[in-house]
């Protein structure tokens, strides 16, 4: 897909899914930029936040980001990509390697709160 069609996509998910997937040279730089951002965050997670929402919220306000990484990486599907990430070397943490044996997503909605993946292996309440 070339930049333009990707530009009236109005899903941000759908977007960067076509981007990572399409062929040439952008979509090669934005999986190669976009798979270590992905994995960077996940390992920052405990470091500089103490939790997901926390990093998502931080990009988001703070650098106008559409999603966050890890609102990107559940758009982009986590068992997908770390199926791709795997042949690239991409050292992804053992508790995002969990997270798609325990749902495949780092948010999701459980009796009608949004919960978040801990890197603990658990899920917790997104406060607002």
């Amino acid at each position: 897909a070339s930049l333009s069609k990707l530009a009236v996509v109005n899903d941000t998910g759908e977007r960067m899914r076509s981007l990572i997937h399409s062929d040439g040279a952008a979509g090669r730089f934005a999986w190669r930029t976009l798979s270590q951002l992905l994995v960077f965050s996940a390992a920052k997670v405990g470091e500089v936040a103490d939790d997901i929402i926390s990093i998502d919220r931080a990009m988001r306000w703070g650098f106008n980001w559409e999603l966050g990484p890890f609102e990107t990486w559940d758009a982009l599907g986590v068992a997908d990509t770390l199926k791709r990430m795997e042949p690239d070397g991409l050292e992804v943490p053992g508790w995002v390697e969990g997270i798609v044996q325990t749902g495949g997503s780092f948010y999701r909605r459980e009796g009608g709160n949004m919960i978040q993946a801990m890197p603990s292996g658990s899920y917790a309440r997104v406060s607002d």
